[in-house]
C-alpha cells in the first residue's frame, strides 16, 4: 500500500519560508543576529550607562589641576621646624624622593598589574567578582591605583555602582593624560596612612621619624599595608594585625618579583622598629602668635591647606633659655610662698611672661606667654594688660631729659599730697619702705625708684608731654591723664613696654616688633617679606643719657641682681601696689628682654615680693644663657652728648676741692656751666630748666 505525503499548500509554504530561499540570505540573517547580540546590544547598554552617568563624570582637567591640601610649616630664624598647621598633614614629594622599595610595596599590594593595564584591570575585576560571588557578599574590590587616585581627588567614598562606573571612566581618561610614574607620584602624595599622616612623606616621619627616601623594605611594607584600612591597622597601639598585614605585603612583593621569597619571609619575622618624631614643645605661645597673624593675612583656608612656608624671627636657643628661666623663677617663688598649697591640683600658680626683642630690627627673639600652653593658651606677653608700676618710670625720666633736665638736677624726695578731685580723697604717693631721702639727683632717684620724685617730675614736665612721649616709644594702650600714671598705674602689655625700652637700646629709633620674616608658598614663591622701617622716636642723645641712668639702677639701685651678668646692662624693676605685679626690663646694646610675674586674677604675691626679687632672677638666668659666646659690648655714645667731670655733692662742675667726683653724661648744651663752690644751689630750686619750686611738704593747688 503506497503512502502519499500531502504537500503543504502554496500559501502556507510561502508564508513561513517565502517564495524563494537562497543559502546566502540565510547566512546574512544569522550574521545580523550575531551583530545585534554581540555588538549592537552591548553598545546600546554602554550608551545607556554613559548617558546615565555622563553629567557626573569629572573632566580630566578638573582632576589634573586638583591641589592637594598641604600643611603650613613654621620655621625659626635658622630654618629649624618649630610648628605646623594643617587640615591634612602632608608634604609633597617627587617620585624620585621616595625609596624604590616603597613604590614596589604599594604596587605589589594595591595594583600588581599597574604598569600593564590602561586604568582598569579586567583580570582584577573578574577575580574580585568571582570571590565576592563565592562568599555571597562584597569582600574584595578591584580598583586600580589609577581608580583610587581618581577617588582621592574628586569622588566621594560611597560604595555604589554609579560611583564605580564614573571612577572607571575617569581612570581611563587619566591614563591618557599622565604617565604611570606621574600617577604613582600623585597617589603616594595623597593617600592616607593613619595617625593624621597624608602622603608618604608624612607617613615616613610619623611612623619612623625619617624621610621617605630612607625607608627600607619592612618599613615600606608596613606603610603600604596601612593604606587598605588605616583605622583598623594601628601599629603603635595594637601591633598584631599590622604585623600580619605587613607579612602579607611582603609575600605579595615576593610574588611580584620585588623581593626574594626567603628574604621576604625573614623580614616578616622581624619586630616593628617604630619611632615617633619628637614633639615640638618649644615656643608654643610664639607659634600661636604667628598663627593668628597668618590667619588674619591669608585666611583660614590657605593657612591650613595652602602649604605655606613661614620663616620667623625666633632664636631657638634664646627660646629654650627663656622657657627654662621662667619655669625656674616661678618654681622658686612657689616653693618660698606656697609649698603646701601647691600640692593641691586645683590651686592656681602665679604666672610669668618673657619677651625678648632685637632692638636694631624689632625682631622677636623669644616669647614665653605662660607656664604651660596646654593649660592656658592666653599669651601674657602680648595680651595681658597689667600695671607696669615703676617699670614705667624710665619713660617719665626720659621725657624730662628731652625737655631739658639732666641726670644731676636735684629733686626732693619728700611727702606730697595731691588733690583727688571730684570729691575723692587726697592722694599721698608713698615710697616702698615708706621713708624719704630728701634732695636727690635724678639719676639717684631713678636708681632708688623713689615714687614721690616721679610724681614731682611729671608735674614739672607736664602730664601731656609725658603721655605723648610714651606714645612715641610705642605705648598704644590708654594712659590715664592722672598723676598716678607717673607710677605706672595705667595698664599696658609686656610687648609695649619692651618695645619702648628697645628705643633706648637702639639710640632713639623705634622698630615695630615683628615675628614673621617672610612667607613662601609650597613652590618657594615669595608671598610676603617684612621690611624694617626704623623711625626716630627720640634724639640719640636722650636715649644714651637715659641708658646711662638705667645702668645706674643696676650698679647702685634696685636692679643690682643684673650685676651677675658682668656686662653692661641697663634695666629697671617694677612692683605695683600690694605686690600684685612684678616686672624687670633690661637691655644690652643688642638685646632687650622684659619679664612679668603675677597671678592672672590680680592679687598679692605676698609682702616684699618685688620685681627685683622675682622678675630680676628670671632676667639674669635668661640673659646669661643668651649672652653665652658673645663679646661684651658697651653702649657707644652718640655725637650729641658730652661727658663732664661733676661734683657729686653739688651737681656742679668739679674742682680740686670736690670730695666726690665722677663723670656724668649730658645732652650737648645742658651740662652745668658753674663750678662747685662758686654758688651753692638752694635745696628747693629743683628744676633748673623750668624754675618750678615745691616746698618739702606741700598740698598742690586745687
Amino acid at each position: 500500500m503506497r503512502i502519499f505525503r500531502k504537500k503543504p499548500s502554496p500559501s502556507a509554504y510561502s508564508f513561513f519560508v517565502g517564495k524563494t530561499i537562497k543559502p546566502v540570505r540565510i547566512l546574512s540573517g544569522f550574521a545580523i543576529a550575531l551583530i545585534a547580540v554581540f555588538f549592537l546590544l552591548p553598545a546600546s547598554i554602554t550608551g545607556g550607562i554613559y548617558s546615565w552617568v555622563k553629567d557626573d563624570i569629572p573632566s580630566t582637567d578638573t582632576i589634573l589641576v586638583h591641589k592637594a591640601s598641604l600643611a603650613t610649616f613654621i620655621y625659626d630664624a635658622k630654618g629649624e621646624l618649630i610648628g605646623s598647621f594643617a587640615a591634612e598633614r602632608r608634604r609633597l614629594l617627587d617620585l624620585d624622593d621616595v625609596a624604590p622599595v616603597m613604590r614596589q610595596a604599594i604596587v605589589a599590594v594595591e595594583d600588581v598589574r599597574f604598569y600593564t593595564h590602561w586604568g582598569i584591570d579586567p583580570l582584577g575585576i573578574a577575580r574580585a567578582a568571582f570571590s565576592n560571588l563565592r562568599k555571597g557578599k562584597i569582600r574584595q574590590g578591584a580598583s586600580t591605583l589609577t581608580q583610587q587616585l581618581v577617588r582621592l581627588l574628586v569622588l566621594k567614598r560611597e560604595r555604589t555602582l554609579r560611583r564605580k562606573i564614573i571612577e572607571a571612566i575617569s581612570a581611563v581618561r587619566l591614563e591618557l593624560s599622565l604617565s604611570k610614574d606621574e600617577i604613582l607620584e600623585r597617589y603616594l602624595n595623597l593617600v592616607y596612612f593613619g595617625r593624621g599622616a597624608y602622603g608618604v612623606a608624612a607617613a615616613a616621619r610619623t611612623y619612623f621619624d625619617k624621610e621617605a627616601s630612607e625607608l627600607i623594605a619592612e618599613e615600606a611594607a608596613l606603610l603600604a599595608g596601612l593604606v587598605q584600612a588605616p583605622g583598623r591597622y594601628r601599629p603603635f597601639e595594637d601591633p598584631g594585625p599590622s604585623l600580619a598585614r605587613r607579612a602579607h605585603v611582603l609575600r605579595r612583593m615576593a610574588a611580584a618579583g620585588y623581593l626574594d621569597p626567603k628574604n621576604a619571609a625573614g623580614l616578616a619575622k622581624r619586630p616593628f622598629r617604630l619611632r615617633s618624631p619628637a614633639r615640638i614643645r618649644v615656643g608654643s605661645h610664639f607659634v600661636e602668635y604667628v598663627r593668628r597673624q597668618l590667619e588674619d593675612t591669608f585666611g583660614t583656608e590657605r593657612l591650613y591647606r595652602g602649604g605655606l612656608r613661614v620663616y620667623t624671627t625666633l632664636n631657638l636657643r634664646y627660646q629654650k633659655a627663656a622657657e627654662s628661666a621662667v619655669q625656674k623663677g616661678v618654681k622658686a617663688l612657689v616653693r618660698r610662698r606656697w609649698r603646701q598649697r601647691a600640692q593641691d591640683p586645683s590651686w592656681r600658680s602665679p604666672e610669668a611672661a618673657l619677651l625678648a626683642i632685637h632692638p636694631q630690627t624689632g625682631a622677636i627673639q623669644a616669647m614665653v606667654g605662660g607656664l604651660d600652653f596646654k593649660k592656658s593658651k592666653f599669651n601674657r606677653s602680648v595680651q595681658a594688660l597689667r600695671q607696669p608700676g615703676s617699670a614705667f618710670k624710665p619713660i617719665v625720666y626720659a621725657a624730662a631729659i628731652r625737655n631739658g633736665f639732666t641726670p644731676v638736677d636735684s629733686i626732693l624726695d619728700a611727702p606730697l599730697v595731691l588733690d583727688g578731685g571730684s570729691g575723692r580723697s587726697d592722694w599721698k604717693p608713698r615710697n616702698y619702705g615708706r621713708n624719704f631721702r630728701g634732695r636727690l639727683s635724678l639719676k639717684d632717684a631713678l636708681a632708688a625708684s623713689r615714687n614721690t620724685v616721679s610724681v614731682r617730675l611729671v608735674r614739672a614736665v607736664g602730664l601731656r608731654r609725658v603721655i605723648d612721649f610714651a606714645r612715641s616709644l610705642g605705648i598704644k594702650s590708654p594712659i590715664s591723664p592722672t598723676m598716678s600714671s607717673a607710677l605706672g598705674s595705667s595698664v599696658t602689655t609686656l610687648k609695649e613696654m619692651v618695645s619702648a625700652y628697645s628705643v633706648f637700646a637702639n639710640k632713639g629709633f623705634y622698630n615695630q616688633p615683628f615675628a614673621i620674616l617672610r612667607v613662601e608658598d609650597s613652590t618657594g614663591k615669595m608671598l610676603s617679606r617684612h621690611s624694617i622701617r626704623p623711625s626716630e622716636a627720640i634724639r640719640p642723645g636722650v636715649a644714651y643719657v637715659i641708658t646711662q641712668m638705667l645702668k645706674g639702677v643696676v650698679e647702685h639701685g634696685t636692679g643690682w641682681r643684673a650685676l651677675a651678668l658682668k656686662r653692661p646692662i641697663a634695666a629697671k624693676t617694677g612692683t605695683t601696689n600690694e605686690f600684685r605685679d612684678n616686672w624687670f626690663i633690661g637691655y644690652s646694646p643688642n638685646l632687650v628682654a622684659g619679664i612679668w610675674v603675677g597671678f592672672d586674677l590680680p592679687r598679692s604675691l605676698g609682702y616684699a615680693e618685688t620685681g627685683g626679687r622675682n622678675a630680676a632672677p628670671i632676667f639674669v638666668d635668661f640673659f646669661a644663657e643668651a649672652a653665652k659666646g658673645t663679646p661684651v659690648e658697651a653702649f657707644l655714645p652718640p655725637p650729641d652728648v658730652e661727658f663732664v667731670r661733676i661734683d657729686r655733692e653739688t651737681g656742679l662742675r668739679a674742682t680740686r676741692a670736690s670730695r666726690k667726683v665722677g663723670f656724668e653724661v649730658f645732652l650737648r648744651g645742658t651740662a652745668p656751666t658753674r663750678y662747685s663752690g662758686s654758688s651753692a644751689r638752694r635745696p628747693d630750686q629743683i628744676f633748673r630748666s623750668e624754675g618750678r619750686r615745691f616746698p618739702a611738704t606741700s598740698k598742690s593747688s586745687r
